[in-house]
């Protein structure tokens, strides 16, 4: 899909839901070059198939994950173009189109990888490292008016919530459904969900080169 068609996509997927003003679809047209290098160098970290053809970066609006991505992208560039009311806009769209709810104020890293977006929600102020993934039904949210920080290289799996003051480390994987809530977990630490509480244990090293070697790349 070439760029202007990918822009008229937009427009009418927009003003299927909301009324767009003219001024309003000069204004995704002027931010849209950027959102486009903003994935491109997003994407261009990502080891999977979908994300390539013929050695070179691929996006496809048609993919729901990288479409998730470029409409965070085009609602987060909107918010800092000045655009607050368009940004929430397309912010809606996400949703109802994949299901998931990042703000346009959440800053998310440069590079990350959602994966399967239903039920994502990121609350805006959260602190997220590079080299970030999240799965389904995935949660980071607020406690008490404290949001989690995470480091570098942390991947949330399916169903997993990091709620509160809580401190997540570099190269951290966060096992299927587990719920942190105001805890600090160590770099290079595995997390499991327990009967009361998590199990928190170090990450054997191949498995921490598997997921290097297989999420992203330099």
């Amino acid at each position: 899909m070439s760029k202007d068609e990918l822009f008229k996509l937009t427009i009418h997927q927009l003003e299927n839901i909301f009324f767009i003003k003219p001024e309003e679809t000069e204004a995704i047209r002027s931010v849209l070059d950027s959102v486009l290098i903003r994935c491109e160098r997003c994407f261009s970290k990502i080891t999977c198939r979908y994300y390539s053809f013929e050695d070179k970066v691929y996006f496809s609006p048609l993919h729901s994950d990288q479409h998730a991505v470029y409409l965070y992208f085009l609602s987060n560039s909107l918010l800092h173009a000045g655009e607050k009311n368009l940004a929430e806009k397309v912010y809606r769209l996400n949703k109802m189109m994949n299901g998931n709810d990042i703000y346009c104020s959440v800053e998310l890293p440069e590079i990350f990888k959602i994966e399967h977006s239903i039920g994502t929600i990121i609350a805006p102020g959260c602190k997220i490292g590079n080299y970030f993934k999240i799965s389904q039904n995935c949660t980071l949210g607020n406690n008490n008016g404290c949001l989690p920080v995470l480091g570098e290289h942390v991947y949330m799996l399916s169903g997993s919530k990091v709620i509160g003051n809580s401190n997540i480390g570099d190269h951290v994987i966060i096992s299927a459904n587990t719920y942190i809530k105001d805890l600090d977990i160590p770099s290079r630490s595995i997390v499991f969900p327990a009967t009361r509480g998590v199990v928190i244990k170090p990450i054997p090293e191949k498995v921490l080169n598997y997921n290097n070697i297989t999420l992203f790349h330099d």
